[in-house]
């Protein structure tokens, strides 16, 4: 068997549906970011993260949010809420520290997440209140 971009994909919904399965004292397990593969290897990046006592968890980029927001016009607090964009009602979830331009990721009603410029989500969070 050679694997190609087909089969890594295929292998990367097969692990997902396991991890979803996977129970350790509370953490949750997820695959992040592309695959990297060659004819008869491939490999995924393994994220864990532990659960907070509510059962939420804390992804690397919501923490990079509640460290960077300050500095930025937001505050820890803007992790979370949300506001309109055009028809779509968007939820503040996360932070890339090292975008220059759009550094805030948002995710819509239907789960897909966008990256926006900091500027516009203030704007839009101000809106909003």
């Amino acid at each position: 068997m050679n694997i190609d971009r087909t089969e890594c994909r295929k292998l990367r919904q097969a692990l997902e549906a396991h991890l979803e399965s996977f129970e350790y004292e509370g953490v949750t397990a997820s695959i992040e970011g592309s695959a990297r593969y060659s004819d008869t290897t491939a490999s995924f990046k393994l994220e864990v993260t532990v659960n907070n006592a509510d059962g939420s968890t804390n992804t690397k980029a919501a923490e990079d949010f509640k460290r960077h927001a300050p500095l930025y016009g937001m505050k820890e607090s803007d992790l979370g809420r949300t506001f309109r964009h055009g028809r779509d009602l968007m939820e503040v979830v996360g932070f890339r520290p090292r975008a220059r331009k759009n550094n805030v990721i948002v995710r819509n009603q239907n789960g897909k997440e966008y990256v926006m410029p900091h500027t516009t989500v203030v704007m839009y969070l101000k809106d909003a209140a």
